[in-house]
C-alpha cells in the first residue's frame, strides 16, 4: 500500500508540475566556462544559452532567473517579504550575499539573424526580462552569450578570507515557458534552492580552479582526470599516519598547481534543471561500491567518524529509497560533506552535513523529486518538500519506532542549540540576525 500511495503521488506530481502538453517542451542547452579566482575571491563565468521554441506560440520575451541575488539587495522580493514577516527582528546586511552580476549579454542568433549589438548590464535582481529584438517563432532557435561574475569578498571587510566551496546558484537559468505562459517569479522569502522552477536542460560545463583544488560536480566527467584517486584515503590509518599522508597529498597538489596553474574539469549532464559543484584543496576521497559507485568527499581525519556513520546508514537508506522510487537512474553518485550552509540533494551530487536517517532519506529523495520531477517552487513546492519529509519520517520511524528519533539526541540538540540561528528556509550565514530569537519558533530538524 505504501508504495502504491507514493507512486500515485509521483504520478500526480508528474502531471501537475510539468503542466504542459506532452508533445512539447522547450529545448535548452547551456555551455558554461567558469573560473574560480581565489585571489580576487570571485567566480568569473562565460555562458552560451541555446534555446529552441518548441511551443506553438511566438515569443517576444525570454526570462532569466538569478536566484543567487535573492538576499543581496533590500529592494528584492525575498528581503521585503522577510522584513514584513519579522518586523524589527531582522537586520539586513547588503554585503552579506554572494551577488551575481551579469556584466554583458549579447543575442548571438535569433532564427537566421546573427547581427546584434552587445548589451551591458549591472543586473543584480532575481528575474531578468529580456525583450527580443526579433520575435522567436515556433520551431526557431536563439543563442545568447553572457559574461557574469559572482563576488565573494565582503565589502565591509568582515570574513574577508572566505572562499566558497559549494556552488549551487552560480549562473543565470532559463525560466519555464509552458502552456500557462512564463513562470518568471522572483525568489521568495520561504523558498529553498531546490524550489527554483527552471527548464530541464543539457549542460556542458568546464570548471577552472587552482591546480591544488579537487572538483566534484553533478554530471558525468568528460576526458579530464579529476585526480580523485590521488586523494583516496586508506581508512585503516591512525591519526598520525593520516595526517602525514594528507599533508603529502596537499603538498603534491600544490606543486602541481605551481607548475601547471589552473586545473580544468569537464562535466556533462542531461535532463536536469541545475548544475551544482563543490571544490576544496582539502578534499579526501573515498569510493563506496554499491550497485553503482558512490564517491564520498570529506576534509580530514576528524571526519572519519562521519564517514563511518554515513557508510553504515547508506546501506539501509538506499534500499529503502529504491523500494519507493525504483532503481537509481544515473551511473554514479557523489556525496560531499558540507557545512550547514549548503545541504541539498540533486541528481548525481548530494551535499550533507548530518548523518541522521531523516536527513539522508530527505536529501537522497530529492534526487527523484524535484531532481527528476521538477516543481514550481512558488506554487507547488509543498508537493516535493512534503514527499521528502514523508520519506525522512518513514525512514526514521523504521529505525527508532513510532517517535522517529532518539530522545537523548533530541534533548542534546535542544540543550546545545545556539541562537541567533539560520532558519533552514532562508539564505544562511550572518546575512541577518534575530534581535529577539525567543520569538522565533524552531522545531527539530
Amino acid at each position: 500500500m505504501e508504495k502504491v500511495v507514493l507512486l500515485l503521488v509521483v504520478l500526480v506530481c508528474s502531471n501537475v508540475l510539468n503542466a504542459q502538453p506532452r508533445e512539447w517542451r522547450q529545448g535548452v542547452r547551456y555551455e558554461i566556462v567558469a573560473e574560480l579566482d581565489t585571489v580576487a575571491k570571485r567566480l568569473n563565468g562565460d555562458m552560451k544559452v541555446y534555446y529552441r521554441n518548441n511551443s506553438p506560440e511566438t515569443l517576444s520575451h525570454i526570462y532569466l532567473q538569478v536566484p543567487a541575488n535573492a538576499f543581496t539587495d533590500e529592494e528584492n522580493t525575498a528581503v521585503q517579504e522577510m522584513q514584513r514577516f519579522s518586523g524589527d527582528n531582522i537586520d539586513f546586511d547588503e554585503n552579506g550575499g554572494d551577488e551575481l552580476t551579469i556584466e554583458s549579454l549579447q543575442f548571438l542568433s535569433i532564427g537566421k539573424r546573427t547581427e546584434f549589438p552587445l548589451k551591458a548590464y549591472g543586473f543584480s535582481d532575481t528575474i531578468l526580462d529580456l525583450p527580443l529584438p526579433y520575435a522567436l517563432v515556433p520551431g526557431d532557435t536563439l543563442t545568447i552569450g553572457l559574461h557574469f561574475y559572482q563576488d565573494y569578498a565582503r565589502s565591509d571587510g568582515s570574513d574577508n578570507e572566505r572562499i566558497p566551496q559549494n556552488f549551487i546558484q552560480l549562473f543565470p537559468r532559463m525560466a519555464v515557458y509552458d502552456n500557462e505562459g512564463w513562470h518568471a517569479e522572483p525568489y521568495h522569502f520561504m523558498m529553498q534552492h531546490s524550489d527554483v522552477y527552471a527548464e530541464f536542460a543539457e549542460f556542458d560545463v568546464r570548471l577552472r580552479v587552482p591546480g591544488n583544488y579537487l572538483v566534484v560536480g553533478s554530471g558525468t566527467l568528460v576526458d579530464e582526470e579529476p585526480w580523485w584517486h590521488f586523494a583516496t584515503a586508506d581508512t585503516s590509518m591512525d591519526e598520525d599516519q593520516f595526517t602525514a599522508w594528507h599533508d603529502s597529498v596537499k603538498q603534491s597538489l600544490q606543486q602541481f598547481s605551481s607548475a601547471s596553474g589552473m586545473r580544468e574539469v569537464h562535466f556533462k549532464a542531461s535532463d536536469v534543471h541545475n548544475f551544482i559543484w563543490s571544490t576544496s584543496p582539502d578534499f579526501v576521497h573515498y569510493q563506496f561500491n554499491y550497485s553503482y559507485p558512490i564517491h564520498i568527499f570529506y576534509r580530514g581525519f576528524d571526519d572519519k567518524e562521519w564517514l563511518k556513520d554515513i557508510l553504515t546508514k547508506l546501506r539501509q537508506v538506499l534500499p529503502f529509497i529504491e523500494v519507493h522510487f525504483g532503481a537509481y537512474p544515473f551511473d554514479q553518485l557523489s556525496i560531499v560533506r558540507s557545512s550547514y550552509r549548503h545541504v541539498m540533494g540533486f541528481p548525481m551530487l548530494t551535499m550533507l552535513q548530518d548523518t541522521e536517517y531523516f536527513e539522508l532519506a530527505y536529501e537522497l529523495s530529492a534526487v527523484y523529486i524535484p531532481g527528476i520531477v521538477a516543481t514550481n517552487g512558488v506554487r507547488d513546492a509543498w508537493l516535493a518538500n512534503g514527499l521528502q519529509v514523508y520519506m525522512g519520517k518513514q525512514m526514521s520511524e523504521r529505525i527508532y519506532g513510532e517517535r522517529g528519533y532518539e530522545m537523548d539526541r533530541a534533548q542534546d540538540f535542544i540543550n546545545t542549540r545556539v541562537l541567533p540561528i539560520s532558519m533552514p528556509f532562508m539564505q544562511p550565514d550572518s546575512w541577518y540576525e534575530f534581535r529577539n530569537p525567543k520569538e522565533i519558533l524552531v522545531g527539530l530538524p
